[in-house]
């Protein structure tokens, strides 16, 4: 079954890893990673391994825009899926002209507000589908004169950035484009994991606990907003198939001993907790903590 939908799949460009869940009766879930594991792994269990995709995460929410002064195409990304569409402006006039005299002047000023009312439709556009999709970026691209003015048509509530990458014109460097947007996607992430850590480390004392113990604790009584987990967690810990949010960490009646590696992010996220891999940039007792959502 693995077998034959790897074979069905066209191959990624570029370097790319592939994670792949099955039952016994069909491929559960089947993504690409950002980059191929250290050597080919499998495994089979009681639970999902799937630390290996949520160490190298999921991108937020998020809208492309390439623009030039024409109009704008866009690109939502969101957990369910990716939209797209464009806005187009006035064709004409566009493009400002050689010459002068008051005919030169008035063209020249008919074209920059031809510009400047596109860059106002396609930003109200980027606005609505933005804060539709709860983006965490939009990221613009395109002719640079043209996405500077939108950029400065977008409101400071949203995260802009200009990319030096991407165009509307046939051709253009796709990859260019999508390493920009991936990188662009890596400093929004990074930021995220420092809040992450910075605001557990302010609730040490309180909500933030450490220690195998305590995790599992919190973990079994649904009162886990984030757990700190790293990439190679060693151990066991005991749990139902099918419900890894009964985790323990002694045997029970109908439990099967785990690898932590699986079963604490399977616990996290079955009682919708985030998972944040972490490394020595944080100490924790057994390496893990969990953030919970009361004391």
């Amino acid at each position: 079954m693995l077998e034959r939908a790897w074979e069905d799949t066209p191959p990624a460009a570029g370097r790319a890893g592939r994670l792949m869940v099955a039952d016994r009766t069909r491929v559960l879930h089947d993504a690409l990673l950002p980059a191929p594991p250290a050597q080919p792994r499998a495994r089979y269990g009681a639970l999902p391994y799937v630390l290996p995709a949520l160490a190298t995460g999921h991108p937020p929410p998020h809208v492309v825009l390439v623009v030039d002064s024409t109009g704008v195409d866009y690109r939502v990304v969101t957990p369910e899926g990716v939209r797209e569409d464009t806005v187009e402006g006035a064709d004409h006039p566009v493009h400002k002209v050689p010459g002068g005299g008051w005919n030169h002047l008035s063209m020249q000023r008919r074209v920059e507000e031809t510009v400047r009312r596109t860059m106002r439709e396609a930003a109200e556009a980027a606005v609505s589908v933005a804060r539709g999709a709860g983006a965490r970026l939009v990221a613009v691209a395109g002719e640079v004169r043209s996405r500077a003015a939108l950029c400065a048509e977008l409101p400071d509530s949203l995260h802009a950035v200009e990319l030096d990458a991407g165009s509307r014109a046939a051709g253009a460097d796709a990859d260019r484009l999508e390493a920009e947007v991936a990188r662009a996607l890596a400093e929004v992430d990074a930021a995220d994991h420092l809040a992450d850590l910075d605001h557990f480390r302010a609730q040490t004392g309180a909500r933030a606990v450490d220690g195998l113990p305590d995790v599992v604790a919190a973990l079994a009584a649904g009162n886990a907003e984030l757990l700190l987990v790293p990439h190679d967690p060693s151990g066991t810990a005991w749990v139902r198939p099918g419900s890894p949010g009964t985790i323990a960490l002694e045997p029970a009646q109908d439990t099967v001993e785990c690898p932590l590696d699986e079963c604490l992010p399977a616990a996290a996220l079955a009682v919708g907790a985030r998972v944040r891999v972490v490394g020595p940039e944080i100490d924790l007792r057994d390496r893990v903590g969990v953030l919970r959502r009361y004391a």
